[in-house]
């Protein structure tokens, strides 16, 4: 006899105390599966096909979900294994595929080590890499440090170099199976803790220390403390890793706190990482905030670095106001940046407004110094557009 609580958790698991709780509600919701032992008969096997089958054909795609979930979160292992190798004969149609996604997690929540073991042995090629990134998701959101550990043992089987196909079954998307599956580890185990990722990480052989787990890592870091994120990732040795997670707490924090990000970057001593770490935050800051980001970029001290943001600014702000880069290059830019900044406005601008632009491109073309001939031939086409239209 199996007894299970709603949402699939074992009693083992509440007496852990790593279950939801045990409020009036939650035990209100136990209820009994009795269950031979050993593995499901052909009988019991056929029953399940067809609940499974009925889950998928439930009204409207989220009460297929829902159904789905909550029947599969009532079998035991046996009877997923028999399910997922009938599945495996079969093509990776929509419905299989969330079948699979619902099987694997709950195979990965009941035994693991036997779900990886079935994919290395038993998976179809176009379902093996699939399959893989959703056991070891569905583990590490568990237990990421166990799962972790499997991964070290799978990245050496055969099966483990499997391509990882597109959704549906074709195409590669150049990576194996091993590097998805890694990817999702550390994805989870950044969540939940991400000081132990980290260690978790440089513990890695450095081939398979990627600078896209460093990005997990810090951002999820910098969600829960980004100062202490900010201090780790500078703490790192000089590397591609380092820069990349400082890219990464620079980009994040720019997103809770513009201020204190840009403060901190600007307390790198003047070189590299403060120029790199100074773009992320104002590239960040100007999509929400162009005004304000364009305004701490002309702040900077003068040369190549501050010309560079700038114009990553207006840049990303002509496309969404010209009228305002306009504006606000009128009081804040002189000579050849001017000129250059005009004429990508006035080119946006035509493409909502072409009478009013025109207008301006014609006073530009009057009364602007020094334009380039490209500059001149873009402004007369802000003109001829306006006349065409």
């Amino acid at each position: 006899m199996i007894v299970v609580f709603a949402g699939g958790r074992y009693l083992a698991d509440y007496m852990a105390g790593s279950g939801p709780g045990t409020s009036e509600k939650n035990k209100a919701s136990v209820h009994v599966i009795t269950k031979k032992s050993g593995l499901p008969t052909a009988g019991e096997i056929a029953e399940a096909k067809e609940k499974l089958a009925a889950a998928l054909r439930a009204h409207g795609r989220m009460a297929s979900w829902h159904e789905l979930e909550d029947y599969v979160e009532t079998l035991d292992a046996g009877t997923v294994k028999a399910l997922m190798n009938d599945i495996n004969k079969q093509g990776l149609t929509s419905d299989n595929q969330r079948a699979l996604q619902c099987l694997m997690n709950r195979w990965a929540e009941l035994a693991p080590q036997g779900a990886i073991a079935w994919v290395l042995k038993d998976a179809e090629p176009s379902k093996k890499s699939w399959c893989t990134e959703q056991i070891f998701d569905a583990f590490s959101a568990r237990d990421p440090a166990a799962a972790l550990a499997a991964w070290t043992q799978f990245r050496t089987q055969p099966g483990a170099s499997a391509p990882m196909m597109s959704q549906f079954g074709g195409g590669g998307l150049g990576a194996n199976a091993a590097t998805f599956a890694l990817n999702r580890i550390f994805e989870n185990y950044a969540q939940q803790n991400p000081q132990g990722a980290l260690v978790a990480l440089q513990g890695l052989p450095p081939g398979q220390r990627s600078t896209t787990l460093y990005s997990f890592v810090f951002n999820a870091w910098v969600e829960q403390d980004p100062a202490a994120a900010a201090t780790a990732a500078a703490n790192l040795p000089t590397s591609a890793a380092r820069n990349q997670s400082l890219d990464a707490v620079a980009q994040s924090w720019a997103l809770q706190d513009p201020r204190a990000s840009l403060a901190w970057a600007q307390a790198f001593p003047p070189g590299k990482i403060q120029d790199d770490t100074i773009a992320d935050v104002l590239g960040v800051v100007s999509q929400s905030d162009p005004a304000t980001a364009a305004n701490d970029a002309m702040r900077l001290p003068k040369g190549d670095n501050r010309t560079k943001i700038v114009n990553t600014v207006l840049n990303n702000w002509v496309q969404s106001d010209p009228v305002q880069v306009l504006d606000w290059a009128s009081h804040n830019l002189t000579g050849d940046n001017y000129n250059i900044v005009t004429v990508a406005a006035l080119q946006q601008e035509s493409k909502t407004n072409p009478s009013s632009a025109a207008t301006a491109a014609q006073d530009a073309l009057r009364n602007l110094s020094n334009l380039s001939q490209n500059q001149q031939t873009a402004l007369q086409e802000v003109v001829d557009n306006a006349a065409v239209k």
